[in-house]
């Protein structure tokens, strides 16, 4: 048996168990057979959120067209499990950013499923230049993204809010953090330190969320709206301006390397 991880790796929404027979979309039939050029008999592995991650071969189903064999429809019978469901995240990180041109939002959401966002939210706020993202096209980059880099949960994309209304509807056990270019901010090493420090850390929060500006940044009258939030953090990334997607990402990733998986072992 080769290595599984040389193996096609797809998100199906199908119960995964062993014995259990999924038919693939069309899409994803596509890529599997036109793309890749699999075949029947081929290692496959499939995962989702609920079931975790199995093992999977591939087989031909008639599909009852008289075109014969290009026809068939991709199945997959589930021959083991690779990886049990994995526990929610704590914190589950939400991801509040401006729209962005279509390469760098892209980009982004690709880069932040990565980095272990469970949600984006998309805000609106007085800079914004960009409205009317498609939610469908960012969500498919966000499952190519999970297929790619292990993860057995896809974020979840969420359609742009003015950021007066996020602001509104806060949630109270969502601890925010704010990255600033402007006004007073503690550098992000400092605000993080209570979660950082090893051996006597302050319990970690159920749900935490990252601001980010548009291109421009937050304007001063919205960072004071956001100043205002509850148990909010006013972060400062360092002595130069980065772009949205930059700010962003490093942010997840400093959250991630000092407070998140970056302290957990490796399975």
């Amino acid at each position: 048996m080769t290595d599984p991880h040389l193996w096609p790796r797809l998100s199906v929404s199908d119960a995964l168990a062993p014995g259990v027979h999924v038919v693939l979309t069309p899409e994803a039939d596509h890529y599997l057979r036109r793309v890749l050029r699999r075949g029947p008999g081929d290692d496959v592995r499939l995962f989702n959120e609920r079931d975790g991650e199995v093992h999977a071969r591939l087989a031909l189903v008639p599909s009852g067209s008289a075109r014969g064999k290009r026809a068939a429809t991709a199945a997959l019978e589930v021959v083991a499990v690779l990886r049990p469901p994995e526990k929610p995240p704590c914190p589950e990180i939400w991801l509040y950013a401006a729209p962005l041109k279509k390469a760098h939002v892209d980009f982004l959401v690709m880069k932040a499923t990565e980095l272990g966002i469970a949600h984006l939210q998309l805000i609106l706020t007085d800079r914004t230049q960009v409205q009317g993202l498609g939610l469908a096209h960012l969500q498919a980059v966000a499952l190519e993204a999970a297929e790619q880099s292990e993860r057995l949960s896809i974020p979840t994309i969420h359609a742009s809010l003015p950021l007066r209304q996020v602001v509104e509807t806060w949630p109270a056990d969502r601890l925010p953090l704010v990255c600033a270019e402007i006004g007073p901010a503690r550098p992000v090493a400092e605000a993080l330190q209570p979660w950082a420090t090893l051996g006597d850390r302050a319990p970690l929060p159920p749900s935490l969320a990252l601001f980010t500006g548009p291109e421009g940044g937050f304007t001063l009258g919205e960072l004071q709206r956001l100043a205002a939030l509850p148990n909010v953090l006013v972060l400062r990334l360092g002595a130069r301006i980065l772009r949205a997607e930059t700010a962003a990402l490093t942010a997840l990733a400093c959250w991630q390397m000092f407070c998140g998986e970056g302290r957990a072992p490796v399975a």
